[in-house]
Protein backbone atom coordinates (compact mmCIF):
# COMPACT_ATOMS: atom_id res chain seq x y z
CA UNK A 1 0.00 0.00 0.00
CA UNK A 2 1.28 3.23 -1.02
CA UNK A 3 2.66 5.93 1.55
CA UNK A 4 -0.44 8.12 0.82
CA UNK A 5 -3.03 6.33 1.51
CA UNK A 6 -6.20 6.74 3.73
CA UNK A 7 -9.33 5.63 5.85
CA UNK A 8 -11.60 7.99 7.57
CA UNK A 9 -15.16 7.53 8.95
CA UNK A 10 -17.43 10.30 10.36
CA UNK A 11 -21.06 9.75 12.45
CA UNK A 12 -23.26 12.57 12.86
CA UNK A 13 -27.25 13.01 14.84
CA UNK A 14 -29.54 15.39 14.85
CA UNK A 15 -32.69 15.74 17.37
CA UNK A 16 -35.28 18.25 16.19
CA UNK A 17 -37.41 20.16 18.56
CA UNK A 18 -40.28 18.37 16.45
CA UNK A 19 -39.49 15.15 17.47
CA UNK A 20 -37.76 14.25 14.48
CA UNK A 21 -34.39 12.39 14.34
CA UNK A 22 -31.80 11.62 11.67
CA UNK A 23 -28.48 9.78 11.50
CA UNK A 24 -25.73 9.22 9.52
CA UNK A 25 -22.49 7.75 9.26
CA UNK A 26 -20.28 6.73 6.80
CA UNK A 27 -16.87 5.71 5.51
CA UNK A 28 -14.31 6.60 2.71
CA UNK A 29 -10.85 5.25 1.86
CA UNK A 30 -8.33 6.32 -1.03
CA UNK A 31 -5.51 3.38 -1.33
CA UNK A 32 -2.57 4.15 -3.43
CA UNK A 33 -1.00 1.10 -5.03
CA UNK A 34 2.52 0.60 -7.36
CA UNK A 35 4.46 3.56 -6.17
CA UNK A 36 1.01 5.35 -5.62
CA UNK A 37 0.37 5.52 -9.17
CA UNK A 38 -3.09 3.43 -8.78
CA UNK A 39 -5.53 4.58 -6.76
CA UNK A 40 -8.99 2.06 -5.07
CA UNK A 41 -11.26 4.62 -4.04
CA UNK A 42 -14.99 5.30 -2.33
CA UNK A 43 -17.33 5.94 0.17
CA UNK A 44 -19.95 3.79 1.87
CA UNK A 45 -22.39 5.60 4.12
CA UNK A 46 -25.94 5.09 5.25
CA UNK A 47 -28.44 7.47 6.79
CA UNK A 48 -31.68 6.95 9.17
CA UNK A 49 -34.44 9.49 9.44
CA UNK A 50 -37.98 9.91 11.58
CA UNK A 51 -40.26 12.19 10.73
CA UNK A 52 -44.09 12.10 11.58
CA UNK A 53 -43.95 8.47 12.92
CA UNK A 54 -42.32 7.72 9.60
CA UNK A 55 -39.02 5.58 9.12
CA UNK A 56 -36.74 6.09 5.80
CA UNK A 57 -33.48 4.07 5.78
CA UNK A 58 -30.69 4.83 2.62
CA UNK A 59 -27.46 4.06 1.30
CA UNK A 60 -25.06 5.73 -1.05
CA UNK A 61 -22.22 3.79 -2.13
CA UNK A 62 -19.12 4.84 -4.65
CA UNK A 63 -16.03 2.86 -6.21
CA UNK A 64 -13.09 4.22 -8.29
CA UNK A 65 -10.11 3.01 -9.38
CA UNK A 66 -7.78 5.31 -11.42
CA UNK A 67 -4.35 5.53 -12.70
CA UNK A 68 -2.13 8.82 -11.72
CA UNK A 69 0.62 10.58 -12.86
CA UNK A 70 1.50 8.44 -16.10
CA UNK A 71 0.99 9.73 -20.34
CA UNK A 72 -1.74 7.59 -20.62
CA UNK A 73 -4.26 8.03 -17.41
CA UNK A 74 -7.21 6.21 -16.83
CA UNK A 75 -10.60 5.52 -14.70
CA UNK A 76 -13.68 3.47 -13.72
CA UNK A 77 -16.20 5.04 -11.22
CA UNK A 78 -19.43 3.88 -10.07
CA UNK A 79 -22.45 5.56 -8.17
CA UNK A 80 -25.30 4.05 -6.08
CA UNK A 81 -27.70 6.31 -4.17
CA UNK A 82 -30.93 4.83 -2.95
CA UNK A 83 -34.07 7.01 -3.00
CA UNK A 84 -34.33 7.02 0.69
CA UNK A 85 -30.61 8.09 1.12
CA UNK A 86 -31.49 11.85 2.99
CA UNK A 87 -28.85 13.46 4.80
CA UNK A 88 -30.00 17.25 4.24
CA UNK A 89 -30.90 17.15 8.19
CA UNK A 90 -27.06 17.16 8.90
CA UNK A 91 -25.61 17.76 5.58
CA UNK A 92 -26.70 18.25 1.84
CA UNK A 93 -27.14 16.07 -0.85
CA UNK A 94 -28.58 17.67 -4.22
CA UNK A 95 -29.90 14.39 -5.69
CA UNK A 96 -30.43 10.62 -4.76
CA UNK A 97 -32.47 7.58 -6.45
CA UNK A 98 -29.42 7.10 -9.35
CA UNK A 99 -27.21 4.51 -10.66
CA UNK A 100 -24.47 5.75 -12.55
CA UNK A 101 -21.12 4.35 -14.16
CA UNK A 102 -18.37 6.21 -16.05
CA UNK A 103 -15.19 5.56 -17.26
CA UNK A 104 -12.34 7.77 -19.16
CA UNK A 105 -8.90 7.76 -20.50
CA UNK A 106 -6.32 10.80 -20.80
CA UNK A 107 -3.01 11.17 -22.62
CA UNK A 108 -0.38 13.10 -22.67
CA UNK A 109 0.25 14.36 -26.47
CA UNK A 110 4.23 13.83 -27.56
CA UNK A 111 4.89 12.38 -23.36
CA UNK A 112 3.86 15.93 -22.25
CA UNK A 113 7.04 17.38 -24.24
CA UNK A 114 7.00 20.28 -26.74
CA UNK A 115 6.55 19.57 -30.27
CA UNK A 116 5.90 21.85 -33.02
CA UNK A 117 4.58 25.00 -32.29
CA UNK A 118 3.33 23.65 -29.03
CA UNK A 119 4.95 23.32 -25.18
CA UNK A 120 2.50 20.80 -24.49
CA UNK A 121 -1.09 19.04 -25.23
CA UNK A 122 -3.33 16.62 -23.88
CA UNK A 123 -6.66 14.91 -24.82
CA UNK A 124 -9.28 13.59 -22.61
CA UNK A 125 -12.28 10.99 -23.22
CA UNK A 126 -14.94 10.31 -21.30
CA UNK A 127 -18.11 8.07 -21.41
CA UNK A 128 -20.89 8.01 -18.34
CA UNK A 129 -24.66 6.86 -18.44
CA UNK A 130 -27.00 5.94 -15.79
CA UNK A 131 -30.72 4.87 -14.45
CA UNK A 132 -32.98 6.07 -11.76
CA UNK A 133 -32.41 3.61 -8.43
CA UNK A 134 -36.26 2.79 -8.00
CA UNK A 135 -37.77 2.85 -11.42
CA UNK A 136 -34.31 1.82 -13.38
CA UNK A 137 -36.00 4.45 -15.72
CA UNK A 138 -32.55 5.18 -18.07
CA UNK A 139 -31.14 8.39 -17.60
CA UNK A 140 -29.48 8.15 -20.66
CA UNK A 141 -25.44 7.48 -22.61
CA UNK A 142 -23.47 10.54 -22.99
CA UNK A 143 -19.69 11.05 -24.32
CA UNK A 144 -17.20 14.10 -23.29
CA UNK A 145 -14.12 14.53 -25.58
CA UNK A 146 -12.09 17.75 -24.45
CA UNK A 147 -8.33 18.82 -26.12
CA UNK A 148 -6.18 21.78 -24.45
CA UNK A 149 -2.98 22.82 -26.52
CA UNK A 150 -0.93 25.19 -24.94
CA UNK A 151 1.74 27.51 -27.52
CA UNK A 152 5.59 28.23 -27.03
CA UNK A 153 3.74 31.67 -25.83
CA UNK A 154 1.48 30.59 -23.51
CA UNK A 155 -1.53 31.02 -25.05
CA UNK A 156 -4.15 28.33 -24.98
CA UNK A 157 -6.60 26.76 -27.04
CA UNK A 158 -9.39 23.96 -26.24
CA UNK A 159 -11.44 22.38 -27.87
CA UNK A 160 -14.39 19.74 -26.61
CA UNK A 161 -17.46 17.82 -27.88
CA UNK A 162 -20.00 16.26 -26.21
CA UNK A 163 -23.35 14.36 -26.92
CA UNK A 164 -26.12 13.05 -24.41
CA UNK A 165 -28.77 10.98 -24.59
CA UNK A 166 -27.12 9.03 -27.69
CA UNK A 167 -29.24 5.82 -27.06
CA UNK A 168 -32.54 7.33 -25.70
CA UNK A 169 -33.17 8.71 -22.20
CA UNK A 170 -35.43 10.24 -19.61
CA UNK A 171 -34.92 13.65 -18.01
CA UNK A 172 -36.78 12.97 -15.02
CA UNK A 173 -36.92 16.41 -13.30
CA UNK A 174 -37.79 18.82 -16.03
CA UNK A 175 -41.38 18.85 -15.64
CA UNK A 176 -40.90 20.11 -11.90
CA UNK A 177 -42.61 16.64 -9.94
CA UNK A 178 -44.75 15.65 -12.77
CA UNK A 179 -43.64 12.66 -15.61
CA UNK A 180 -40.24 12.39 -16.98
CA UNK A 181 -39.64 13.54 -20.47
CA UNK A 182 -37.90 11.40 -23.49
CA UNK A 183 -34.93 13.95 -24.21
CA UNK A 184 -33.81 13.86 -28.20
CA UNK A 185 -30.22 13.21 -28.74
CA UNK A 186 -27.67 16.44 -28.15
CA UNK A 187 -24.98 17.54 -29.35
CA UNK A 188 -22.79 20.43 -28.28
CA UNK A 189 -19.24 21.91 -28.98
CA UNK A 190 -16.99 24.51 -27.65
CA UNK A 191 -13.56 26.74 -28.96
CA UNK A 192 -12.13 28.58 -26.10
CA UNK A 193 -9.11 30.63 -27.14
CA UNK A 194 -7.01 31.76 -24.29
CA UNK A 195 -3.75 34.39 -24.11
CA UNK A 196 -0.81 34.26 -21.99
CA UNK A 197 -2.03 34.66 -18.28
CA UNK A 198 1.65 35.59 -17.03
CA UNK A 199 0.92 39.25 -18.94
CA UNK A 200 -0.70 42.21 -16.84
CA UNK A 201 -3.15 41.37 -19.60
CA UNK A 202 -5.09 38.84 -21.24
CA UNK A 203 -8.25 38.08 -23.18
CA UNK A 204 -10.03 35.04 -24.02
CA UNK A 205 -13.15 34.70 -26.79
CA UNK A 206 -15.13 31.30 -26.72
CA UNK A 207 -18.38 30.05 -28.97
CA UNK A 208 -20.62 26.69 -27.61
CA UNK A 209 -23.34 25.44 -29.11
CA UNK A 210 -26.01 22.99 -28.98
CA UNK A 211 -27.72 20.84 -31.47
CA UNK A 212 -30.83 18.35 -30.99
CA UNK A 213 -32.17 15.78 -32.98
CA UNK A 214 -35.60 16.78 -33.14
CA UNK A 215 -34.26 20.84 -34.23
CA UNK A 216 -33.66 22.73 -31.45
CA UNK A 217 -30.32 24.80 -31.62
CA UNK A 218 -28.33 27.15 -29.64
CA UNK A 219 -25.28 29.42 -29.56
CA UNK A 220 -23.50 31.34 -27.37
CA UNK A 221 -19.90 32.94 -28.30
CA UNK A 222 -18.38 35.02 -25.33
CA UNK A 223 -14.77 37.38 -24.64
CA UNK A 224 -13.48 37.92 -21.35
CA UNK A 225 -10.88 40.57 -20.78
CA UNK A 226 -8.42 41.03 -17.61
CA UNK A 227 -6.43 43.31 -16.61
CA UNK A 228 -3.58 43.53 -13.80
CA UNK A 229 -2.81 47.03 -13.79
CA UNK A 230 -0.37 46.97 -10.42
CA UNK A 231 0.34 44.29 -8.14
CA UNK A 232 -3.06 46.01 -6.02
CA UNK A 233 -5.14 46.54 -8.83
CA UNK A 234 -6.85 43.93 -11.29
CA UNK A 235 -10.29 43.71 -13.30
CA UNK A 236 -11.90 41.34 -15.21
CA UNK A 237 -15.06 41.84 -17.75
CA UNK A 238 -16.99 39.03 -19.01
CA UNK A 239 -19.68 39.49 -21.53
CA UNK A 240 -21.60 36.75 -23.16
CA UNK A 241 -24.57 36.36 -25.69
CA UNK A 242 -26.63 33.63 -26.38
CA UNK A 243 -29.80 32.52 -28.85
CA UNK A 244 -31.79 29.76 -29.15
CA UNK A 245 -34.21 28.28 -31.80
CA UNK A 246 -36.56 26.21 -31.93
CA UNK A 247 -36.22 24.49 -29.14
CA UNK A 248 -39.14 22.00 -27.20
CA UNK A 249 -38.93 22.66 -23.55
CA UNK A 250 -41.17 22.65 -20.83
CA UNK A 251 -43.50 25.65 -20.71
CA UNK A 252 -45.60 25.04 -17.71
CA UNK A 253 -48.11 22.48 -16.01
CA UNK A 254 -52.02 23.03 -15.94
CA UNK A 255 -54.88 21.64 -14.21
CA UNK A 256 -57.84 20.31 -16.90
CA UNK A 257 -61.36 19.72 -15.18
CA UNK A 258 -64.71 18.35 -17.85
CA UNK A 259 -67.25 20.07 -16.70
CA UNK A 260 -70.69 20.21 -18.75
CA UNK A 261 -69.12 18.00 -21.48
CA UNK A 262 -66.39 20.13 -22.65
CA UNK A 263 -62.54 20.48 -21.38
CA UNK A 264 -61.59 23.94 -19.30
CA UNK A 265 -58.17 25.06 -17.40
CA UNK A 266 -57.36 26.64 -14.16
CA UNK A 267 -56.77 29.94 -14.37
CA UNK A 268 -53.47 29.87 -13.15
CA UNK A 269 -50.43 27.89 -13.88
CA UNK A 270 -48.76 25.07 -11.89
CA UNK A 271 -52.02 24.90 -9.22
CA UNK A 272 -53.04 21.31 -8.38
CA UNK A 273 -56.85 20.73 -9.91
CA UNK A 274 -57.53 20.10 -5.95
CA UNK A 275 -57.02 24.03 -5.40
CA UNK A 276 -58.13 25.44 -8.50
CA UNK A 277 -61.50 27.47 -7.61
CA UNK A 278 -61.49 29.63 -11.60
CA UNK A 279 -61.82 27.38 -14.22
CA UNK A 280 -61.27 28.88 -18.15
CA UNK A 281 -63.31 26.79 -21.51
CA UNK A 282 -60.72 25.67 -23.92
CA UNK A 283 -61.71 25.43 -27.38
CA UNK A 284 -62.38 22.20 -28.80
CA UNK A 285 -58.94 20.46 -29.86
CA UNK A 286 -58.54 16.67 -30.67
CA UNK A 287 -55.12 16.47 -29.49
CA UNK A 288 -55.62 17.72 -26.27
CA UNK A 289 -58.73 15.40 -26.03
CA UNK A 290 -56.77 12.18 -26.91
CA UNK A 291 -53.63 13.22 -24.49
CA UNK A 292 -56.02 13.61 -21.45
CA UNK A 293 -58.00 10.56 -21.77
CA UNK A 294 -54.83 8.53 -21.78
CA UNK A 295 -53.76 9.66 -18.56
CA UNK A 296 -55.09 8.57 -15.16
CA UNK A 297 -56.93 11.00 -13.20
CA UNK A 298 -54.93 13.26 -11.05
CA UNK A 299 -57.48 13.21 -7.99
CA UNK A 300 -61.04 11.62 -7.61
CA UNK A 301 -62.71 14.35 -8.81
CA UNK A 302 -61.35 13.27 -11.92
CA UNK A 303 -59.43 16.21 -12.74
CA UNK A 304 -56.07 16.02 -14.30
CA UNK A 305 -52.44 17.89 -13.80
CA UNK A 306 -50.49 17.76 -17.02
CA UNK A 307 -46.93 18.99 -18.40
CA UNK A 308 -46.96 21.37 -21.46
CA UNK A 309 -44.37 21.86 -23.85
CA UNK A 310 -43.81 24.15 -26.49
CA UNK A 311 -41.34 25.50 -29.18
CA UNK A 312 -39.48 28.06 -27.38
CA UNK A 313 -37.11 30.66 -29.11
CA UNK A 314 -34.87 32.73 -26.33
CA UNK A 315 -32.03 35.37 -25.80
CA UNK A 316 -29.82 36.27 -23.00
CA UNK A 317 -27.48 38.64 -22.77
CA UNK A 318 -24.81 37.96 -19.47
CA UNK A 319 -22.20 41.72 -18.76
CA UNK A 320 -19.73 41.03 -15.57
CA UNK A 321 -16.83 42.80 -13.68
CA UNK A 322 -14.78 42.08 -11.12
CA UNK A 323 -12.03 43.98 -9.40
CA UNK A 324 -9.52 43.93 -6.27
CA UNK A 325 -7.90 46.38 -4.90
CA UNK A 326 -5.15 46.19 -1.92
CA UNK A 327 -4.99 49.63 -0.01
CA UNK A 328 -2.25 48.17 2.01
CA UNK A 329 -1.48 44.47 3.32
CA UNK A 330 -4.06 44.73 6.10
CA UNK A 331 -7.07 46.87 3.85
CA UNK A 332 -8.30 45.56 0.67
CA UNK A 333 -11.69 46.11 -1.35
CA UNK A 334 -13.42 43.78 -3.74
CA UNK A 335 -16.35 44.46 -6.21
CA UNK A 336 -18.78 42.17 -8.31
CA UNK A 337 -20.98 43.25 -10.35
CA UNK A 338 -23.64 41.29 -12.93
CA UNK A 339 -26.22 42.49 -15.38
CA UNK A 340 -28.52 39.79 -16.94
CA UNK A 341 -31.37 39.96 -19.09
CA UNK A 342 -33.09 36.62 -20.56
CA UNK A 343 -36.26 36.42 -23.02
CA UNK A 344 -38.28 33.67 -24.60
CA UNK A 345 -41.42 33.18 -26.75
CA UNK A 346 -43.27 29.96 -26.96
CA UNK A 347 -45.34 28.17 -29.78
CA UNK A 348 -46.79 25.24 -31.46
CA UNK A 349 -47.70 24.07 -27.91
CA UNK A 350 -47.84 20.58 -27.07
CA UNK A 351 -49.33 18.66 -24.22
CA UNK A 352 -46.78 15.22 -22.50
CA UNK A 353 -49.36 12.32 -23.09
CA UNK A 354 -46.94 9.88 -21.30
CA UNK A 355 -43.59 9.81 -20.89
CA UNK A 356 -42.56 9.23 -24.58
CA UNK A 357 -45.59 10.92 -26.22
CA UNK A 358 -45.90 14.56 -27.04
CA UNK A 359 -49.36 15.75 -28.66
CA UNK A 360 -49.77 19.08 -30.42
CA UNK A 361 -52.48 21.27 -29.29
CA UNK A 362 -54.21 23.79 -31.66
CA UNK A 363 -55.38 27.06 -30.46
CA UNK A 364 -54.03 26.72 -26.87
CA UNK A 365 -55.07 30.21 -25.20
CA UNK A 366 -52.04 30.69 -22.45
CA UNK A 367 -48.75 32.23 -23.04
CA UNK A 368 -45.62 31.47 -21.35
CA UNK A 369 -43.57 34.23 -22.64
CA UNK A 370 -40.84 35.39 -20.60
CA UNK A 371 -38.94 38.41 -19.70
CA UNK A 372 -36.19 38.40 -17.16
CA UNK A 373 -33.72 40.88 -15.80
CA UNK A 374 -31.31 41.00 -12.98
CA UNK A 375 -28.47 43.58 -11.55
CA UNK A 376 -26.56 42.26 -8.39
CA UNK A 377 -23.27 43.58 -7.26
CA UNK A 378 -21.37 42.84 -4.09
CA UNK A 379 -18.66 45.05 -2.49
CA UNK A 380 -16.91 43.64 0.41
CA UNK A 381 -14.06 46.01 2.32
CA UNK A 382 -11.78 43.95 4.65
CA UNK A 383 -9.81 45.56 7.39
CA UNK A 384 -7.46 43.60 9.65
CA UNK A 385 -6.71 45.83 12.01
CA UNK A 386 -4.62 44.29 14.20
CA UNK A 387 -3.11 40.96 13.65
CA UNK A 388 -6.02 38.28 13.85
CA UNK A 389 -8.71 40.70 14.27
CA UNK A 390 -11.11 41.34 11.05
CA UNK A 391 -13.78 43.68 10.30
CA UNK A 392 -15.75 43.23 7.12
CA UNK A 393 -18.36 45.72 5.36
CA UNK A 394 -20.33 43.80 2.89
CA UNK A 395 -22.78 46.10 0.48
CA UNK A 396 -24.88 44.12 -1.03
CA UNK A 397 -27.44 45.68 -4.11
CA UNK A 398 -29.95 44.02 -5.92
CA UNK A 399 -32.23 45.53 -9.03
CA UNK A 400 -34.64 42.49 -10.84
CA UNK A 401 -37.71 41.54 -12.79
CA UNK A 402 -39.33 38.91 -14.30
CA UNK A 403 -42.22 40.05 -16.81
CA UNK A 404 -44.92 37.97 -18.56
CA UNK A 405 -46.01 41.08 -21.21
CA UNK A 406 -45.46 40.28 -25.08
CA UNK A 407 -44.43 43.87 -25.36
CA UNK A 408 -41.44 43.70 -23.76
CA UNK A 409 -40.20 40.82 -25.87
CA UNK A 410 -40.31 43.31 -28.64
CA UNK A 411 -36.94 45.51 -26.89
CA UNK A 412 -33.38 44.71 -28.24
CA UNK A 413 -31.18 43.43 -25.25
CA UNK A 414 -29.44 46.40 -25.24
CA UNK A 415 -32.53 48.32 -24.00
CA UNK A 416 -33.41 45.33 -21.46
CA UNK A 417 -30.13 45.69 -20.14
CA UNK A 418 -30.42 49.73 -19.86
CA UNK A 419 -34.17 49.44 -18.12
CA UNK A 420 -32.79 46.83 -15.37
CA UNK A 421 -31.07 50.10 -14.24
CA UNK A 422 -34.42 52.14 -13.51
CA UNK A 423 -35.73 49.16 -11.56
CA UNK A 424 -35.74 49.92 -7.62
CA UNK A 425 -32.92 48.84 -5.69
CA UNK A 426 -32.52 46.30 -2.67
CA UNK A 427 -29.81 47.27 -0.70
CA UNK A 428 -28.31 45.33 2.23
CA UNK A 429 -25.02 46.19 4.42
CA UNK A 430 -23.65 43.52 6.41
CA UNK A 431 -21.12 44.43 9.16
CA UNK A 432 -18.79 41.23 10.57
CA UNK A 433 -16.52 41.68 13.41
CA UNK A 434 -13.99 39.17 14.89
CA UNK A 435 -11.54 40.23 17.53
CA UNK A 436 -9.13 37.79 18.96
CA UNK A 437 -8.26 37.89 22.34
CA UNK A 438 -5.35 35.94 23.20
CA UNK A 439 -1.98 35.86 20.12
Amino acid sequence: IGSLSSVGGMTTFYTSTHGGKSYAAGTDWDIRLLDNRHRLSGQLSGTQRTENGALNRGYAFTAGWDRLRSIWNYSFDLVVISDDYNPNDVGRLRRNNYVNFSGGVSHQINGGEPFGPFRRASALLFIGGGFSYDRHLDNGLGTFFRSDWTLHGYNELEVNFQTDYLLGGYKMFETRGLDPRAQPREFEFGIQYRTDSRRKWGLGSSIAGVMFSNGGRFLAPSFRFRWTATPNFNLTLATRVGREWNATEWAGNEAFSHQDGAWRVGRDSDVDPSETEVWRSLPFSDGLEKALMARPPWDEGGNHYVPIFGRRNSRLADISLRTGITLSPRLSIQFYGQLYTADGQYRDFEILQDRDTLVPITSWPKRYDFIFSRLQSNTVLRWEYRPGSVLYVVWTQSRSTSDNADSALNQPLSRQLTDTFQLAPTDVLLIKFSYKFLN
